[in-house]
């Protein structure tokens, strides 16, 4: 009896002491592999410096995938500008974890920034941006100063005094109501945006070379959107290079709703009228808003 009591006694004490030596096992098992990684990352600490010391790379800004206008002899000084504006020197330390957070930073407080998506630094010292810039689109001009915008009416960092305008690519949108906006804010008002909306429909028509007038157009007038000055004159109006033959456009594009001529149908008149004369004629302001056929001097 004695001895059968000793056997049960053994089996029970034997899964035990297998359980306890299994859980020291892990035990030591977790030990060895935290001690590794804080081997590792203790190395890779220690490492960081004499790569710092050897790297001779100089720092450099690349732009990743600019626009193409950015090659016109006009806008070269744009991406200077903004790496000066990072203000990155070439022994500048990659190795700053901070070097990216702040280009992108720097880069964001640009007007002619519209959205930094990603900043990247690079093994071989550069440091790869990837954003939107805004693309410059036309002109508004308010009193002796014109004002450069992109195609929301976000004001640029350049302005010219009016008289020494090149105004030969430029569509030029005057008369607007409202403050000056800083540069990198939008100029805000029904009028600057009907205004924008009509050069947006012009430029597209130059391009399909619809527009052989397009040489004496002038300015786009918003001075009249509400119609309070003028009543009978158009919402909108073309100022021509020749005084007397200012164009009564009318609503923007897309916004007739039958109360005047469709924009492709004013675009049309104009055009036959400028191939009759080979210019604008002058006899008067030019009406286009009828559906009825163009019209000559004062609208009644």
């Amino acid at each position: 009896m004695k001895r059968k009591k000793s056997r049960q006694s053994h089996r029970r004490v034997l899964p035990k002491l297998q359980l306890g030596w299994m859980r020291s096992l892990r035990l030591w098992m977790a030990i060895a592999w935290i001690g590794t990684f804080a081997a590792i990352a203790y190395g890779l600490q220690r490492l960081e410096p004499y790569v710092s010391s050897i790297n001779t790379a100089e720092t450099v800004i690349e732009w990743a995938n600019p626009p193409d206008w950015l090659r016109d002899e006009n806008w070269k000084h744009v991406l200077p500008e903004l790496e000066a504006r990072i203000g990155l020197y070439p022994d500048t330390d990659l190795f700053d974890e901070r070097v990216c957070p702040y280009a992108a930073e720097q880069l964001a407080g640009s007007p002619w920034v519209a959205r930094v998506r990603r900043v990247a630094k690079q093994p071989d010292g550069r440091v790869r941006v990837y954003c939107d810039l805004r693309k410059p689109f036309a002109m508004i001009e308010v009193g002796r100063l014109a004002y450069l915008v992109d195609d929301k009416g976000v004001r640029l960092p350049q302005q010219w005094a009016c008289k020494s305008v090149n105004r030969g690519g430029w569509l030029v949108i005057r008369g607007v109501d409202g403050p000056i906006p800083r540069p990198g804010q939008r100029w805000t008002g029904d009028d600057v945006a009907a205004g924008l909306n009509l050069a947006r429909f012009l430029y597209r028509a130059e391009a399909a070379g619809r527009t052989p007038f397009r040489s004496e157009i002038r300015a786009i007038d918003v001075s009249n959107f509400d119609g309070k000055k003028e009543p009978r004159a158009g919402r909108l109006r073309l100022i021509t290079t020749n005084p007397q033959s200012y164009i009564h456009w009318g609503l923007p594009p897309g916004e007739e709703y039958g109360i005047e001529g469709e924009a492709e149908l004013k675009l049309a008149m104009l055009g036959k009228l400028y191939a009759a004369y080979d210019r604008f004629p002058d006899r008067g302001p030019i009406d286009v808003r009828s559906q009825d056929g163009i019209g000559l001097g004062e609208p009644e």
